[in-house]
């Protein structure tokens, strides 16, 4: 997946244990997508979902930051 996905592709994922085995691995695996671009919609954490104008984009990485070290810390 990594090496065929390019900047601008969304990437849909069941939950966000099913992108890595730990906690560090998923945030590495996110930081990855990050840089390059591409957008990750995780289906059970709706607000990765969203489409926000881009002046609230940064409020909504925040909450997604949060509600995953969250979430993996709980499961990792």
């Amino acid at each position: 997946m990594l090496k065929v996905m390019r900047k601008d592709d969304i990437s849909f994922i069941k939950s966000i244990d099913r992108l890595g085995r730990n906690k560090e691995l998923i945030k590495q695996y996110l930081e990855h997508f990050k840089r390059e671009g591409i957008r990750v919609k995780i289906i059970n954490l709706p607000t990765t979902i969203q489409d926000v104008p881009e002046c609230n984009e940064c409020v909504i990485d925040m909450i997604n930051n949060i509600i995953i070290e969250v979430y993996t810390s709980f499961n990792g």
